[in-house]
């Protein structure tokens, strides 16, 4: 019975470790014109309490893309 109890209880532990990095994955928020305006909104996110980390990715290609916001 204890060595069922212990194995069930290392699988539910084993579980929540894989699934707590998914969960902190960075998710699309917003696209912005420029990436000065997607820094700002950033920075307002965290001092929000929003997101903790944010990424930025070109929504195009060209000279001036506008750009993704990503948060986590």
């Amino acid at each position: 019975m204890k060595r069922s109890a212990l194995l069930v209880a290392s699988v539910v532990v084993g579980m929540l470790a894989l699934a707590g990095p998914a969960s902190a994955a960075p998710s699309y928020y917003r696209t912005y014109p420029s990436h000065d305006l997607a820094a700002k909104a950033c920075e307002v996110g965290k001092k929000e309490g929003r997101w903790t980390s944010c990424t930025y990715r070109p929504a195009e290609t060209g000279p001036n893309p506008p750009v993704q916001l990503w948060v986590a």
